[in-house]
């Protein structure tokens, strides 16, 4: 969770219950991400399962984040203006969690 609070540039409030994350918290303005560790005894099974999906304020600051997540994960599509004119990227973090980019309003800002 910290992490993702360095790369978001938010807070991070994280609640154990014993060892486990009970609740993980990740706040930047109106952006919440909130995360917890698996139930014991269910397998944990890192793949693409989900995507969490990003838009943020400006082209420059989905530059910075798209390149923090990145560092030591696997960018699969570049940020790029698309067909649906976004500017968009996926990534797939260090830790195997899979990031979407999806900025509508870039094309109007370039």
């Amino acid at each position: 969770m910290r992490f993702y609070a360095d790369c978001l540039q938010g807070e991070v409030d994280v609640r154990l219950e014993g060892r486990r994350v009970l609740h993980g918290y990740v706040t930047k303005g109106d952006l919440t991400i909130m995360a917890s560790d698996c139930p014991t005894g269910m397998a944990i099974v890192p793949g693409n399962n989900f995507y969490v999906c990003l838009e943020c304020e400006s082209p420059a600051e989905q530059d910075r984040v798209f390149a923090a997540l990145g560092e030591g994960g696997t960018v699969t599509m570049p940020l790029q203006i698309t067909h649906w004119d976004a500017r968009f990227g996926m990534l797939t973090d260090k830790f195997g969690v899979n990031w979407m980019f999806n900025d509508l309003d870039a094309t109007k800002e370039a």
